[in-house]
């Protein structure tokens, strides 16, 4: 018996779920989907034809719950223990996805994730390349890889969970901004030695925003770390970005003037058709000095 949860919001999920559906229906595996959509205004008709399968719902919420509280509102909605939790924006790479999930599931089953891809046949528009780039070398991550830091190299957009062997809720309500949810469950895994299981499984990731649309997205993120940080939901160093901030304090002052002269300039790269991803680092950096 498996649970398939899906927070949307403005985006048209009806593919997804009838893909899912027709594997699941092809398993005999006993199965809901529900889609929850977070007081989204866009695709309410697509959306509502989830409505006519089989074993499938979609509801909306009158007001913004955010990614975590809505994420949770889906689990404690859900009939099963056994939880797929995918994002919107993502469709199975094979016809077996399911089936290999559903082998996966047994009394010992914590945490698995089956890892996320790009399809890198298909290159999206020029002001697109950025996230696309990104995704292609800093998140589709091989198995090999995965399995040697099973904790660095975690996504919660496709994850089948046992949800009474997890905390409840499962996602950080105090997280309420952008950014850093699955760094924060990833360290409560690791720390509560919960097992987390990685296989070759992967969704492709196929709404690509802008790369003008992922910088701010970035920088809300960025926003959120520092807030996270300081507010010890996320200890001191948590990330690549925060460590290198931390141990370069004392440059503050003069990275704080670069950031007004090199952000412009690194962000016109960003947004080309070439985007170069160790710029992409170091407006990272400059950005995090700037807010600090």
């Amino acid at each position: 018996m498996l649970s398939i949860l899906i927070p949307t919001y403005n985006y048209n999920t009806l593919p997804l779920v009838k893909e899912l559906k027709q594997q699941l229906d092809i398993s005999n595996v006993v199965y809901e989907i529900l889609v929850q959509d977070d007081a989204g205004s866009l695709f309410l008709n697509e959306n509502s034809e989830i409505n006519n399968l089989g074993n499938c719902s979609f509801n909306r919420n009158i007001e913004n719950l955010g990614r975590s509280r809505n994420r949770n509102l889906l689990i404690k909605k859900s009939k099963y223990n056994f939880l797929l939790i995918l994002d919107c924006d993502v469709i199975p790479k094979k016809s077996d996805f399911i089936t290999k999930y559903i082998n996966e599931i047994s009394e010992n089953l914590e945490f698995v994730y089956g890892g996320i891809s790009y399809n890198e046949n298909i290159k999206p528009n020029n002001d697109a390349v950025l996230r696309w780039k990104y995704g292609i070398k800093r998140e589709a991550i091989t198995l090999e890889k995965r399995l040697q830091e099973p904790f660095r190299h975690l996504l919660t957009s496709n994850i089948l969970i046992n949800k009474e062997k997890l905390r409840n809720p499962l996602f950080n309500e105090s997280i309420t901004m952008y950014g850093y949810e699955d760094l924060e469950l990833a360290i409560w895994l690791k720390r509560h030695n919960k097992s987390v299981k990685h296989i070759d499984n992967y969704v492709y990731h196929i709404n690509l925003e802008t790369s003008e649309k992922f910088i701010l997205k970035t920088e809300e993120a960025l926003q959120n770390l520092k807030q996270l940080e300081n507010n010890r939901i996320l200890p001191k160093g948590s990330t690549q970005i925060s460590s290198t901030y931390n141990k370069s304090i004392f440059l503050k002052p003069i990275f704080k003037k670069l950031s007004y002269f090199l952000l412009k300039k690194i962000k016109s790269n960003l947004t080309s058709k070439n985007p170069n991803l160790l710029l992409f680092d170091l407006y990272k950096l400059l950005y995090f000095f700037k807010i600090s």
